[in-house]
């Protein structure tokens, strides 16, 4: 369950595709095909000058996907945390709260938002 990539960054060749998930690390497209996007809501994460960082969906089994990659993420009241790489999403899926959705680069100072769409 792991990519050369997420190897190289610490995903244990050793354990299934699912402990690994849960340990942060992205999971192959082979082991984890995201569901067709029709109709599914997405969210935007925007660079500062507007240019978009990744694409976020959450599917109908509140499972997150980052650029057709799933991810680890844990819930709890209507918000969504998880990292992909360097990247911290948050995502709060309630209408009110939506636009305190944001991103952050754990080894730099760069931040954005996340706008639903």
């Amino acid at each position: 369950g792991c990519t050369q990539i997420s190897e190289a960054q610490g995903c244990d060749i050793n354990k299934t595709a699912e402990e690994n998930i849960k340990a942060g690390f992205s999971i192959p497209d082979a082991v984890a095909t995201p569901e067709p996007a029709v109709n599914q809501p997405q969210w935007i994460a925007e660079r500062s000058d507007g240019s978009t960082l990744a694409t976020i969906r959450i599917d109908p089994q509140q499972r997150v996907w980052v650029n057709d990659t799933r991810v680890a993420a844990t819930q709890k009241n209507g918000q969504f945390e998880f990292r992909q790489g360097k990247i911290n999403y948050t995502i709060f899926t309630d209408l009110e709260k939506q636009p305190q959705s944001f991103w952050s680069d754990r080894y730099s100072t760069d931040k954005g938002k996340i706008v639903f769409r």
